[in-house]
């Protein structure tokens, strides 16, 4: 049986409804022996990541809390498998607002 990789990657995108999210992922990656870790590691960024930010643009914040790992199940088929760690919605504070929360025109 070959080796298994496991390679942890963050996506950070918006839901259909436009929140913020950032998906904390693993992907296990199985590979011939003599594949370098480093090799793997980019064959599941380039894979894994628009996957997952492409599964996420297509849903709404309420089916993403709902069932996170919809839609990246299908992700790489045999020669990888995505487990979702965590889902962060990310908020704003009007403190970062570089306009501190007022409406454009005032100040």
């Amino acid at each position: 049986m070959p080796p298994t990789l496991v390679v942890p990657l963050t996506v950070r995108t918006r839901t259909a409804d436009g929140a913020e999210i950032r998906l904390l992922l693993e992907a296990d990656v199985d590979a011939p022996e003599r594949t370098p870790a480093a090799d793997l590691e980019r064959v599941a960024m380039a894979i894994v990541v628009p996957a997952a930010e492409e599964a996420v643009r297509r849903r709404d914040l309420a089916a993403l809390e709902a069932d996170p790992t919809a839609g990246l199940d299908q992700v790489g088929g045999d020669l990888l498998r995505v487990r979702v760690v965590a889902v962060e919605h990310l908020i704003v504070s009007p403190s970062a607002d570089p306009d501190g929360g007022r409406p454009h025109g005032r100040r």
